[in-house]
C-alpha cells in the first residue's frame, strides 16, 4: 500500500495532543475534517490507532508504534524535498544548527567551523528542538544533556568544565574557586525546571553528589546569556564560560575539585539530510574529549 504522508502528519499531530480540538487547531483543520482523515487513515492500514472514550483519546499499541517511528519517516520526507528543491534552483543548503541556552555561540562555531557552505545558528529551548529537529526545520542540535527521545540519535562530542557565576556583589565574588559543597544554601537559577529539563537533572545530580540538595528558581530572562541572569538578584548560576569577570557585573568562579559537563550533538536517527551528513561525520569524528 501507498503510505499517505499527510494524513501521518495528522496523526502524528493528533498523537501528540490527545485531543481532537486541540490536534484539528494545530493542523488548521475542522474536527470533522481531522477525525475524518484519521478513521479513513485507520481504515487504509487496517488497525485501531486510537481508543476512543468520550472526548479523550488513547494511543493504542499499534498506534504507539507508528508515533514512535513516524517523525523519523516525515523528517526524511522533509529532508528530500528541500535537497531536491536545492538542487534544482543551484542553492547552496545551509547547515542549520539548533543550540541549547547552555551551549555558547563559541563553542558551536569551534564545531562546526569546518563546515564547506553556510551555517545557520539558532537558540532554542530542548521542547522546540526536539520538535523543530523532527519536523525537518532543524538539521542538528548541541546541547549539555539529550534525553532519549523517540526517533533522535545524540553523542557526546566533548566536555567543558563546569563553573558558576556570580553577581559581583556576591559573597563569594572575591573568590577565584569554590568548593561545590559551600554552596549548599544558595539559590540556583535555572532555566527549565527539574522534571521538564535534561540539563537541570544534571545539575541537580551534581549539586546531591556534593552532599546537598539545590534550591532552584527558573529565570525569567529566558534567551539571555546565562551569565545575566544572576545580576543584582544574589543568585548562581552554572555556566561553561572561562574564569573571571563577565557582563553585568558578574564574575565566573572556578569549581574545586573539577566537575565537568558534556557536550551532546542530536539529529534524526537514519534520517539526516544530505548536506548535514558530512558535517555531523566531522563533528563525531573530531570530538573533543578533553575538557576545555
Amino acid at each position: 500500500m501507498t503510505l499517505d504522508l499527510r494524513r501521518l502528519e495528522l496523526f502524528v499531530a493528533t498523537a501528540e495532543h490527545l485531543n481532537i480540538t486541540r490536534a484539528a487547531r494545530s493542523v488548521h483543520l475542522s474536527q470533522q475534517a481531522l477525525s475524518s482523515s484519521l478513521a479513513e487513515f485507520e481504515r487504509q492500514l487496517g488497525v485501531g490507532l486510537f481508543e476512543r472514550a468520550g472526548g479523550r483519546l488513547a494511543l493504542t499499541e499499534a498506534g504507539r508504534v507508528l508515533a514512535e517511528e513516524a517523525p523519523r519517516l516525515l523528517a526524511a520526507a522533509r529532508a528530500l524535498v528541500e535537497s531536491t528543491r536545492a538542487a534544482g534552483r543551484g542553492h547552496e543548503q545551509p547547515l542549520r544548527v539548533l543550540r541549547s541556552p547552555a551551549v555558547s555561540g563559541e563553542r558551536v562555531a569551534a564545531l562546526t567551523a569546518p563546515a564547506d557552505g553556510p551555517v545557520l545558528v539558532e537558540q532554542q529551548f530542548p521542547s522546540q528542538i526536539w520538535r523543530q529537529l523532527l519536523s525537518g526545520d532543524a538539521d542538528l542540535a548541541l546541547v549539555r544533556a539529550a534525553p532519549s527521545h523517540p526517533g533522535l540519535s545524540s553523542a557526546v562530542v566533548g566536555y567543558d568544565r563546569l563553573r558558576v557565576v556570580v553577581d559581583s556583589g556576591h559573597r563569594l565574588a572575591g573568590r577565584g574557586a569554590v568548593e561545590l559543597p559551600e554552596l549548599a544554601g544558595e539559590t540556583f537559577v535555572v532555566w527549565g525546571p527539574p522534571g521538564h529539563s535534561a540539563y537541570t537533572d544534571f545539575l541537580v545530580g551534581v549539586c546531591r553528589a556534593a552532599g546537598f540538595d539545590p534550591e532552584l528558581v527558573v529565570t525569567s530572562r529566558q534567551g539571555m546569556p546565562p551569565a545575566t541572569a544572576v545580576h543584582d538578584t544574589g543568585w548562581v548560576a552554572f555556566v561553561t564560560d572561562q574564569p573571571g569577570p563577565v557582563a553585568e557585573d558578574a564574575v565566573v568562579l572556578d569549581l574545586e575539585p573539577p566537575a565537568r559537563v558534556p557536550l551532546q550533538v542530536v539529529w534524526v536517527t537514519d534520517a539526516v539530510p544530505r548536506h548535514a551528513r558530512e558535517p555531523l561525520r566531522r563533528i563525531r569524528s573530531d570530538a573533543d574529549q578533553r575538557v576545555v
